[in-house]
């Protein structure tokens, strides 16, 4: 039995949703999943008890998190050693323009610069603007980027 870690950053609530969504479509049952927010890994946690490991992380201002970022530097040799991937959630990806479109691949493109990881592979996939969960000045901010 394969075991699978599912690791995620999010801020919004879009990422850990698609997290969510994929270790639906990995359970198997020759898998086990593990699906964990990274902001919440017990001490226990390690990277060695897994086949193969998925990392998920949104863009925002530009960036992925410097939580995401971090966890990737310090376990970057293990990550590389097992199959992984690792997705980022954009706004940008969704665009209607291809120059839009190319910033979301521009950021995930920085952020395997940054950290110097080579995952076996990588998915830029559409987030959501969901303008009522937000408080009074996110929301007009967001709409402003949007604009």
């Amino acid at each position: 039995m394969a075991r699978i870690a599912i690791l995620y950053d999010s801020a919004a609530g879009q990422t850990a949703k698609i997290a969510g969504k994929i270790a639906e479509i990995a359970t198997a049952p020759a898998h086990s999943i593990e699906l964990k927010d990274i902001a919440s890994l017990p001490p226990e946690f390690r990277l060695e008890n897994f086949d193969a490991v998925i990392l998920g992380a949104a863009i925002h201002m530009g960036k992925h998190s410097r939580q995401m970022i971090e966890f990737v530097e310090q376990n970057r040799l293990r990550l590389e050693a097992i199959p992984s991937a690792f997705f980022s959630v954009s706004l940008s990806a969704a665009g209607k323009t291809e120059e839009q479109r190319q910033h979301a691949r521009d950021c995930l493109d920085q952020f395997l610069r940054q950290t110097k990881w080579q995952p076996r592979a990588t998915a830029i996939i559409a987030g959501a603007l969901l303008y009522r969960s937000y408080g009074f000045w996110l929301r007009l901010m967001m709409k402003w980027i949007a604009w």
